[in-house]
């Protein structure tokens, strides 16, 4: 006796029989001579049916249980989850625009020099803050780039451990991780310009930097 693929017992038919005559005493239960039952299976046609079915049972004093009910309360979890998640994030983002922002600073303090030879020769304010605005946004989609392949990578090989055989027949149950391709390029463009945002100061400060004072600094 088994249901689905899982373990299964061989017996004979009248065994089977008085089982489930067994069964149906068991959650039935004589009420004024009449037979009443400890739960009732109610299947409805279409999906979209359940939650207007459920709440007619309901009306009508009873208790109800169904898989909907089950799906919001895992809905309700991963809210949570995704709220807690959404703020770690916010944090590491925090302290990667702050990063971003003293990586830049460090090479503009460093490259002083070469911004006053720039600035003698004739070289545009605007093309000098473009120039750091383009680092520090090409710094940040590198990142970003390496970490969506370790993402990937990391999603496969979880795949690859998550996956498991059903019981008694073999048959594998995959754990499909799908990128979008335009979550990618979504995150990849969101993070440049964060990467630009955060290196606008930093850029800011080199354009405003005296051609004298910078080579006399050096």
């Amino acid at each position: 006796m088994g249901s689905g693929s899982g373990p299964k017992v061989y017996m004979m038919s009248d065994r089977v029989e008085e089982l489930n005559n067994w069964y149906s005493q068991l959650v039935t239960q004589e009420k004024d001579g009449e037979k009443t039952y400890a739960s009732v299976n109610v299947k409805v046609a279409n999906e979209q049916d359940v939650d207007r079915v459920s709440n007619e049972i309901k009306t009508m004093g009873y208790q109800v249980f169904s898989l909907n009910s089950i799906i919001e309360q895992f809905n309700m979890m991963f809210s949570a989850v995704k709220v807690i998640l959404g703020g770690i994030a916010a944090i590491a983002l925090l302290v990667a625009t702050i990063n971003i922002m003293n990586t830049v600073y460090m090479s503009v303090l460093e490259r002083n020099k070469e911004i006053g030879v720039m600035k003698v020769l004739g070289a545009p304010i605007s093309a000098i803050r473009q120039m750091f605005l383009c680092e520090a946004g090409f710094i940040v989609f590198t990142g970003g780039l390496i970490g969506i392949i370790l993402g990937e990578i990391f999603t496969y090989v979880l795949g690859g451990l998550l996956e498991s055989n059903i019981s008694g027949t073999g048959d594998p149950i995959a754990f499909p991780f799908k990128f979008d391709p335009t979550l990618i390029i979504g995150l990849l463009v969101i993070s440049t310009v964060i990467g630009m945002i955060a290196g606008f100061l930093p850029a800011n400060k080199a354009a405003r930097i005296s051609p004298l004072e910078a080579i006399r600094n050096e």
